[in-house]
């Protein structure tokens, strides 16, 4: 049952993301006033019948949810404290949705990972370290996998512009780090580093 969920929330996520989107951009529409602060990036996850539509808003370190793709009944869900204008702090920058339906936003500049549930919780907050390992650098996507982990890439040097940007230079470490989708945490010897 959990690969036929997968593939309707594929075939569902671009045309209900565009969609929602599209609605959002309309003038005077409630969707206009919480998609802000530079979009970055989104899912669409199913809880029960119902389909929500993800977007991770770098500008502004929040995550707006669309319930059934309806811009109408757009919520913002702050992920820390409500950043200074043009000043965030966590930069969320990727979004998706595991097999629970809980939404997993990468923060570029917090170097966490928010899990929120499908009502709209804060669910969690994974660090950047783990058993004194830095396991998170400047992460800008993530993805899940058919068995429920999450897959996070670590850029490890992009401070990414949105809408500021004060680090540049070259990475030295990029890498990748999946959690576990049991217990939230790194599989032993990550971040993985070198690859293709």
């Amino acid at each position: 049952m959990r690969s036929t969920r997968t593939r309707l929330v594929v075939l569902l996520g671009a045309a209900t993301l565009a969609l929602a989107a599209a609605g959002a951009a309309d003038a005077g529409r409630p969707g206009d006033q919480v998609l802000r602060g530079s979009v970055q990036s989104g899912d669409v996850g199913l809880a029960g019948y119902s389909v929500s539509v993800w977007v991770a808003n770098c500008g502004n370190d929040s995550v707006t949810m669309i319930p059934d793709g309806d811009p109408d009944r757009a919520v913002n869900i702050q992920l820390g404290p409500t950043p200074v204008e043009n000043r965030p702090e966590l930069k969320p920058f990727g979004a998706a949705v595991d097999a629970d339906g809980n939404v997993w936003i990468v923060t570029n500049r917090g170097n966490t990972v928010s899990v929120v549930s499908p009502d709209g919780r804060l669910l969690d907050t994974l660090p950047g370290t783990f058993a004194g390992k830095t396991v998170l650098s400047h992460p800008v996507a993530n993805a899940a996998d058919l068995e429920g982990n999450m897959w996070v890439t670590n850029s490890d040097w992009l401070d990414s512009p949105c809408p500021t940007r004060f680090q540049l230079g070259d990475a030295e470490h990029p890498s990748i780090t999946p959690f576990r989708e049991d217990t939230r945490t790194p599989y032993p010897g990550s971040p993985f580093t070198g690859g293709g």
